[in-house]
Parts: structure tokens; C-alpha cells; sequence
């Protein structure tokens, strides 16, 4: 096989990327709840609380806006994230949409 005909994926995100295009759009958050994302597929999946500083320095408006965008997304376990499978499974369900 050549090398056009191989599709290089970039290296998997420890948080978990897309199940779908194994790409993430980065992290949102509500609050001290990190949820990664992917804008094309519409899916989150939570990350943890308190995990990053940069929710310190936002604002309840901001978290707001995060929190309308992310209800319209599908909660997900993340594609090959390093997180062992059972913490992922437990903050799909503890965070789901239902």
C-alpha cells in the first residue's frame, strides 16, 4: 500500500476523542465539569470536575452558554482514551442525557 492510500490519524487525546472521527474540538465547561467535544458529530463526554485551572477564570454567563450548546449534544464514551474504560463508562452514565 502507498503512503496516499493511509489515512494518519492525529495521536488520541488522553481524555478520549470522537468515537466516530477520532478528532475531538477541544473541551467546554459548565461550571468545574470539563466536557470534551465534537462539533461534526455532536457528541460530548465528561471529563471530570476541577480537572483543568481555565474554569476559574470564566464567568456563570460563558457556563451558560456552554450548558444550552452541550444539551444538544449525545453524551458518549470517547473513542481510545487512556482513562481505564470503567472511569469513562461511569461518567458517560453518571452524566448521560437521560
Amino acid at each position: 500500500m502507498s503512503e496516499s492510500n493511509v489515512i494518519a490519524f492525529p495521536e488520541p487525546c488522553y481524555f478520549g476523542d470522537c468515537s466516530k472521527c477520532r478528532r475531538n474540538d477541544d473541551y467546554l465547561n459548565v461550571g468545574a465539569e470539563h466536557w470534551y467535544i465534537c462539533h461534526k458529530h455532536k457528541v460530548k463526554w465528561c471529563v471530570g470536575v476541577n480537572v483543568f485551572s481555565r474554569w476559574r477564570s470564566e464567568d456563570e454567563r460563558l457556563w451558560a452558554k456552554n450548558s444550552v450548546l452541550l444539551s444538544t449534544y449525545q453524551t458518549v464514551v470517547p473513542y481510545d482514551s487512556f482513562m481505564a474504560f470503567d472511569e469513562r463508562r461511569e461518567l458517560a452514565v453518571t452524566h448521560s442525557d437521560g
